[in-house]
């Protein structure tokens, strides 16, 4: 991928309303032609009923210049998951960035891939991209919620919400798992595929669990740090 142009999603909720903005970010001293495009695709949950929306257009970036390509709000309620993806092209229609957001994630993480490989497959048999490894196209900043109670859910939101706003965007997904253990008590278990990052027995306190997913973001950090150092490793050897 292009690193020298960002794909980023600006995304703040107001109530059961999103604001959604798409940006380019210039990380050259070149003036750049691109074109972008902007898709949301809502499911609901109950119904499975689906909705798809594009919004696609072009832009001269100066260097090193930020700007918002499109803004957009949606209506959500509760049952409804949202998929958020904008791709961003060369003058040769190249895919060049790619940057991605999920509401309302589900456990069902093999959906997610699913729904998104459809996604930038389509883009990309569009533009013909022969010349990008589909490899090259990863799925970001995935985190599955495998919880069964409710201060396990709370945990969860916590989480995420640090992940979030910690601008992580591994292209690990990450798994938070709890499971029944001796006396009723639960046990909240952090994995990626690669290994165990966390994991600590639930109590119902906030305080508690907001302790506990401040831990586990230190050690997710941790984790993704040192599987990029060994993946470092493997490409020198």
């Amino acid at each position: 991928m292009n690193t020298q142009i960002e794909a980023i999603l600006d995304v703040k909720q107001d109530t059961d309303q999103l604001h959604i903005t798409s940006i380019a970010q210039s990380k050259t001293e070149i003036t750049t032609s691109i074109s972008y495009k902007l898709s949301l695709i809502k499911t609901n949950l109950l119904t499975h009923n689906q909705s798809k929306n594009d919004q696609s257009g072009r832009q001269v970036l100066e260097p090193f210049q930020r700007i918002a390509l499109s803004s957009t709000q949606v209506n959500l309620t509760g049952e409804d998951r949202l998929i958020i993806l904008l791709l961003l092209y060369d003058v040769n229609d190249k895919l060049i960035g790619t940057a991605r957001h999920v509401i309302n994630e589900t456990r069902n993480e093999d959906h997610i891939k699913e729904t998104l490989t459809q996604q930038i497959e389509e883009e990309a048999n569009k533009a013909k991209q022969e010349d990008i490894p589909y490899g090259q196209i990863n799925f970001k900043g995935i985190v599955v919620d495998e919880t069964k109670t409710k201060a396990g859910r709370d945990f969860y939101q916590l989480y995420y919400s640090n992940y979030l706003s910690s601008n992580i965007n591994s292209e690990h997904i990450i798994t938070i798992t709890e499971t029944i253990t001796l006396g009723n008590n639960t046990k909240i278990t952090l994995k990626t595929n690669q290994a165990l990052i966390f994991e600590f027995f639930v109590r119902t306190q906030y305080d508690y669990l907001k302790s506990m997913s401040n831990t586990a973001l230190t050690l997710t950090l941790r984790h993704l740090e040192q599987l990029r150092i060994n993946n470092q490793r493997t490409k020198t050897f």
